[in-house]
């Protein structure tokens, strides 16, 4: 009696130790998500919602990262284009020469166009991107 005893508690234990290890290895082989609706970062809101009403709450949390990550690159271009006005804005109070002051006036006016741009195409993501945390909260995201 008492070896069958050991028997099933050797047993028990090995069914739990290869229980956490196919879970770890199921895990380890998902293959990573593909963010799908970051294709067009111009897709209107309303059509953004419908695309993300049948994901699940892991395919929302990629398409939450796949989003931060455009809002991240384009606040890095706009960081850039400000630091290039600034710059140029340096150099230009230390110019004395009044043809190359007005060539860096028009250069900056077209930074300064290029950064309004770049903000709208930053504010157009952020909106999009809080439409993937709205459908990621509604279906029990942080």
């Amino acid at each position: 009696m008492p070896i069958e005893k050991n028997r099933l508690i050797v047993f028990c234990m090995l069914c739990t130790l290869l229980s956490f290890t196919c879970n770890s290895y199921a895990q380890q082989t998902q293959p990573k998500y593909s963010a799908a609706t970051v294709s067009d970062p111009q897709v209107p809101v309303e059509d953004l919602e419908l695309l993300l009403k049948p994901l699940t709450k892991a395919e929302l949390i990629g398409e939450a990262e796949a989003w931060l990550g455009l809002l991240k690159e384009k606040t890095g271009q706009i960081s850039a284009a400000e630091i290039q006005m600034r710059q140029q804005s340096r150099q230009s109070k230390q110019e004395i020469d009044d043809a190359q002051a007005e060539a860096r006036t028009e250069a900056r006016e077209q930074l300064l166009v290029g950064i309004s741009k770049l903000r709208e195409e930053q504010k157009t993501i952020v909106d999009r991107f809080n439409a993937v945390l709205a459908a990621l909260k509604a279906k029990g995201g942080d």
